[in-house]
């Protein structure tokens, strides 16, 4: 849902290393992202956030990236959190108070909370 309480269904397509996601009518290209892709609201502010891994074949540099698409179609990074035990899984959970959407990485025997 949007802030204006619309609701809106993105669309995400990884192909080799580049996600292409329709966004606002616009094709968002985000290059260098990993196998492991999540996209929601993590701040509830109306801009969707895209969550990948980095693009690397060495799991002890791998990391998860947290990036912003503003309504006028510009890719923001927010935050770049790194995963030497590499990444197997990332989800996303329900809104647990307001302008908090936690997300989840399964990272070899731990599961780490991101709030």
């Amino acid at each position: 849902m949007t802030r204006a309480g619309v609701g809106f269904s993105p669309i995400a397509l990884r192909v080799r290393s580049t996600l292409v996601l329709q966004h606002h009518g616009k094709d968002v290209i985000i290059g260098r992202v990993g196998a492991q892709l999540a996209v929601t609201d993590l701040d509830q502010d109306g801009d969707l956030d895209v969550i990948t891994t980095n693009d690397v074949l060495n799991r002890k540099r791998d990391a998860v990236l947290v990036r912003t698409l503003t309504s006028s179609g510009t890719v923001k990074r927010r935050f770049e959190l790194a995963v030497t035990t590499g990444v197997d899984a990332l989800a996303t959970c329900p809104p647990d108070g307001p302008g908090r959407t936690p997300f989840v990485i399964a990272s070899g025997e731990e599961i780490w909370v991101v709030r």
